[in-house]
């Protein structure tokens, strides 16, 4: 009896590791003069439009974290991805976002060399 329940018995449905892997823009704008710095406005984060999204079936939940296989290639791919245009995403957020504001007080802005 046991052996033909356990036969009859509907497998459980499979476990899915899903995820999904997103670019931030991270900003704390602060503004310098050759004394040192003078002050900081408030910083923020910003999702950009790439993103990589999946799903994998796994034998636990438990095997579904931020370490996963599936998961650290994703994070690769896109950090590959956003190499080549990140000073080209900075420079745009700098001229929308504070060049009006400060321009408006009469400060030029140079973004400092290294």
């Amino acid at each position: 009896m046991r052996a033909q329940a356990a036969a009859d018995a509907v497998a459980p449905p499979p476990i899915l590791c899903e995820w999904v892997v997103s670019i931030w823009l991270q900003r704390d704008p602060c503004v310098e003069s050759l004394t040192g710095r003078l002050a900081c406005m408030q910083g923020y984060n910003t999702r950009l439009e790439d993103r990589d999204r999946g799903s994998e079936p796994v034998s636990e939940a438990t095997a579904c974290t931020p370490d996963h296989p599936a998961t650290v290639a994703a994070s690769k791919r896109l950090a590959q991805a956003v190499a080549g245009t990140s000073v080209a995403l900075f420079e745009t957020d700098m001229k929308r976002r504070f060049a009006p504001e400060l321009s408006y007080a009469g400060v030029t802005l140079r973004p400092r060399t290294r």
